[in-house]
């Protein structure tokens, strides 16, 4: 992904976790309650920071109605800055995939080590004949005689 599209998700995100780190504050701030975690705005962007990324620590949580509500909202909106763009951003920027090409395939399967391969019909005149790395090519008890069809039958 290029350094423009991991910016503006940093940004959106920044602003996110702003505006729900500013809301569960004076939500919490204004609605009297005997326990209250979200003493400065500061702490409440460190809840919402956390709470947008789904950690968790669930070292401090709203205790009010409207706490609550700011709390499903921001967590929703955690998931859908993140984890919604990450996949396609990822995607518009992935370099595209090269054929590898495999340069002298059938000489390498012909120069196996020990190895005696015998076909039929290969044109040259010799039956067939195409001796690897065992080098006793078909003198070996391992040749085959090809019919007049073209079918290797055993010698």
């Amino acid at each position: 992904a290029s350094s423009r599209e991991l910016t503006l998700l940093g940004t959106v995100f920044a602003i996110f976790v702003i505006l729900c780190g500013t809301a569960i504050f004076i939500c919490e701030q204004f609605v009297e309650s005997p326990v209250n975690e979200f003493r400065t705005i500061p702490i409440g962007f460190w809840w919402a920071l956390v709470t947008m990324t789904t950690l968790g620590y669930g070292d401090m949580v709203p205790r009010t109605l409207p706490g609550y509500i700011v709390g499903g909202v921001c967590a929703i909106s955690g998931v859908l800055v993140i984890a919604l763009p990450v996949p396609i951003i990822a995607r518009l920027k992935l370099p595209k995939r090269k054929k590898r090409v495999l340069v002298g395939a059938h000489d390498a399967l012909k120069q196996t080590a020990g190895a005696v391969i015998v076909g039929c019909g290969d044109g040259d005149g010799d039956g067939g004949c195409i001796s690897g790395g065992g080098g006793n090519g078909c003198g070996s008890e391992h040749q085959l005689s090809c019919s007049d069809s073209g079918e290797e039958t055993p010698s």
